[in-house]
């Protein structure tokens, strides 16, 4: 119960704090924004950062506004499209599971915990001196761990902290292309290819991304930014936006070069780009099981690598308005792409 409501006053101080940058950027009195905020998030799902990534305070068409995906639809979708059924062969939401499935596709060593013995963890260990950790069910960024040998006193210490926290997966950590050391010179920079399986197998991506990550983990809700990519070209297309999600700053920023090494980021290249779509595109055939997915992709000297399908891809990032023409939603495109506008 306690947690219940930590969660709903998390959610209430979300809106005050929101109303106040979002009062600046729509040049209307506070309190007319939040009772626009609190009404859209009553009538139609929006909550305070969908009001601030997909430009509300800039445009009050309501028609307009409709086009975007709302949280509570967002979350009304991924549960119709990807629930977990009896006809599921896997349970995409364990990254053991997914792991298994999709094997092929990390392109570096990895272990599951579940199918393999002492002898098996101990050598993997002993192989690498930094590895990657992840809890079954993590999300968010959260659940990961960066494992260096050099933080432990022997092999032995590092297999029981791994049990200890219920550990079931490894991954050898990934060395990314130098050219992305310009755009993401702290952490992994990703891609984040979100795609939609049609009834007759045709896959449809929406709002290719580029993540800059701030410190060690590259995912937006634990810091970070990223930039709309043409997929045509392998560019990146728009400014980078800065999600402002703590609320505590100007209500998201875009930026024109890159805060630390000062990279110019529209124009930039992503490396091996074109094979990154070709085999995000393989894998939503391989799993259309689950239709609607969101794909992190890192790239290194060799080629792009799978980190992780998410079977809750993210409506936010994708639906920033400044990446769309005339500042639009994908709400309609997605439930199309998808052949469930019958259900929506």
């Amino acid at each position: 119960m306690k947690e219940k409501i930590a969660i709903k006053y998390d959610g209430v101080k979300s809106f005050i704090k929101g109303s106040e940058a979002e009062a600046i950027k729509a040049q209307k009195a506070r309190p007319v924004v939040l009772f626009d905020m609190v009404k859209w998030r009553i009538k139609y799902g929006f909550d305070a950062l969908d009001y601030q990534v997909y430009g509300f305070a800039k445009n009050w068409d309501p028609e307009i506004r409709k086009t975007f995906m709302s949280s509570k639809k967002w979350a009304e979708i991924c549960n119709y499209v990807n629930a977990l059924t009896p006809d599921k062969t896997f349970d995409l939401f364990k990254k053991s599971h997914a792991a298994r499935v999709l094997k092929d596709y990390f392109k570096r060593d990895i272990l599951v915990l579940e199918d393999s013995n002492k002898e098996q963890v101990m050598d993997f260990i002993e192989q690498h001196d930094v590895f990657f950790a992840k809890q079954d069910e993590s999300y968010a960024g959260l659940g990961v761990f960066r494992v260096a040998r050099e933080d432990f006193k022997n092999t032995m210490e590092i297999y029981l902290w791994l049990l200890k926290n219920h550990i079931v997966l490894l991954e050898d950590q990934i060395i990314q292309h130098p050219e992305l050391e310009k755009i993401s010179p702290d952490c992994v920079g990703t891609l984040r290819f979100t795609t939609a399986v049609s009834p007759n197998d045709e896959v449809h991506f929406f709002s290719s991304l580029m993540r800059m990550g701030e410190g060690n983990v590259d995912h937006i809700v634990s810091g970070q930014f990223y930039a709309l990519v043409d997929d045509e070209t392998g560019k990146i297309a728009k400014p980078a936006f800065k999600q402002d999600g703590d609320f505590d700053q100007r209500g998201g920023d875009f930026l024109e070069n890159h805060p630390f090494t000062g990279q110019k980021l529209v124009g930039f290249e992503i490396p091996f780009y074109k094979e990154a779509m070709e085999m995000v595109k393989e894998m939503a055939i391989k799993i259309k099981e689950y239709p609607f997915i969101g794909w992190d992709i890192a790239v290194s000297e060799e080629g792009p690598m799978l980190i992780e399908a998410n079977k809750f891809p993210a409506n936010d990032i994708i639906q920033v308005y400044k990446y769309h023409p005339e500042e639009k939603g994908l709400y309609f495109d997605i439930i199309k792409a998808l052949g469930i506008e019958n259900n929506f």
